[in-house]
């Protein structure tokens, strides 16, 4: 549980220092930060309102990967793929 809490702060400054500039996307970066949250918050599973806090910056994290695979890959049908 100790080493948990480094993983993605670690994740988050490796993306920065080793990603090139004109690929550097801030939404990566801001979707690790939620993950680093809910990781957090989910190591206090014994109080329900905390679980669902970390599972929602986890959530919310996907959602940020999902619009940047959309930004960056072009995809002009987007909703077909996101289902709305």
């Amino acid at each position: 549980m100790f080493t948990k809490v480094f993983l993605m702060p670690f994740l988050s400054i490796i993306y920065y220092i080793y990603t090139p500039k004109q690929n550097f996307s801030k939404t990566i970066l801001v979707g690790i930060l939620l993950s680093f949250f809910g990781d957090v918050f989910l190591l206090s599973v014994s109080y329900l309102s905390l679980t669902i806090l970390g599972i929602s910056f986890f959530f919310f994290g996907h959602i940020l990967y999902m619009i940047n695979f959309v930004i960056e890959t072009g995809i002009k049908n987007y909703k077909k793929i996101l289902f709305f």
